[in-house]
């Protein structure tokens, strides 16, 4: 008990486990600088019931206040990565197991604006205040978008430092008639005209 009470005294950032599954609300504090991850039990963080993760999937390094990923390519926030800068709010999809990346003291960065998708027929309001925003097919999404070759999870929208930016999470994404290739990202502006399938939306801000 002891050692619980000082491990949670003194954490200062932590995966826990978001959706359904074993690993639903179970974090794992990251208690020293190169904390490794992967299937074996000889791991700081050994998730034994992900059978397609590998035994040593890679680690999560402290540098310069910085935490990373660093080892075999996994989701990032949807975007498979070999390497990334983690920020509070991220999301990591180990095996078919995803955690969240949080840090004491920390926020994710957010807009105090209100925005909206607004199509011809459609419009949709984006989650205020908005962190990010998983926009697709899929029931799951944060913004559900029914439209003809709407990807499952077709982009996703972050709020960061330097504003809004877009990130592509499978091919058909388009910003004002410029194609977004998997996995880029960028900025957008109010007003930007975002394509996603078939299905074209206006970014504008929302009124009250």
């Amino acid at each position: 008990m002891m050692v619980q009470w000082a491990q949670q005294a003194f954490k200062t950032a932590w995966l826990v486990g978001v959706g359904t599954g074993p690993y639903e609300g179970k974090e794992y504090i990251l208690a020293k600088p190169v904390v490794t991850v992967g299937r074996s039990d000889a791991n700081d963080i050994g998730l034994y019931r992900e059978r397609d993760l590998p035994l040593k999937a890679g680690v999560l390094r402290l540098e310069q206040g910085v935490w990373r990923w660093e080892g075999q390519p996994v989701p990032v926030n949807g975007v498979v990565t070999p390497q990334q800068a983690l920020r509070p709010g991220d999301r990591l999809r180990l095996g078919t197991a995803e955690f969240m990346f949080q840090a004491r003291g920390a926020q994710p960065p957010e807009t105090l604006d209100a925005w909206a998708l607004q199509g011809n027929t459609q419009t949709h309001p984006l989650p205020f205040p908005l962190r990010q925003a998983t926009l697709g097919s899929d029931p799951r999404c944060t913004v559900v978008i029914r439209g003809q070759r709407v990807a499952p999870r077709q982009a996703e929208i972050r709020a960061g430092t330097q504003g809004l930016e877009l990130v592509a999470l499978a091919e058909g994404v388009q910003v004002n008639g410029e194609g977004l290739p998997q996995g880029q990202r960028r900025r957008l502006e109010p007003g930007d005209l975002l394509t996603l399938g078939a299905e074209e939306f206006a970014l504008i801000r929302r009124r009250g």
